[in-house]
């Protein structure tokens, strides 16, 4: 007899042998279930004044703020991205804007937010808030931009 033909004859007994024994046959698998995640997007500017680094006493507690509703132990990134007016060089601003994203980053680990989700970035004059050479616009494009990602994941039922 061909091999073939043996295989296939002990696939067809195979329900037999179940029926003959006893056993009783294996439950149909579960359902897979999918993870879940939800990702959300909180966004937040902490200006500065001219030539100034340190975000001053108010907007540190407007950001403070801010972050009040999120948990710390929470899975959380930052983007923090740093702008200057354009009333200096283009490499001053560059960084100027980065020292003041670094800044605003020492704050939100200070209270407590880990170092490895604080991702840090400097545009300088190159992404204003708002065009021209006001006042009103230069006070808005001296700032730090933060992007806070949230996710949550959970199995449904």
């Amino acid at each position: 007899m061909p091999v073939t033909h043996l295989v296939r004859s002990a696939l067809l007994a195979l329900p037999l042998l179940g029926a003959c024994t006893g056993l009783e046959p294996l439950p149909a698998p579960e359902p897979a279930r999918r993870l879940m995640v939800e990702r959300s997007e909180y966004s937040h500017s902490v200006y500065f004044e001219t030539d100034r680094d340190r975000p001053s006493a108010e907007e540190g507690r407007r950001l403070a703020a801010f972050l009040q509703g999120l948990d710390p132990q929470g899975r959380h990134g930052f983007r923090l991205a740093g702008h200057a007016d354009d009333r200096a060089s283009e490499t001053y601003n560059v960084d100027l804007s980065a020292r003041r994203a670094r800044g605003v980053g020492e704050l939100i680990r200070g209270w407590g937010f880990g170092d490895d989700n604080v991702a840090t970035l400097a545009f300088g004059e190159r992404a204003p808030a708002q065009a021209g050479t006001s006042d009103a616009a230069r006070s808005r494009n001296r700032r730090v931009d933060v992007i806070v990602d949230g996710w949550a994941a959970s199995l449904p039922d």
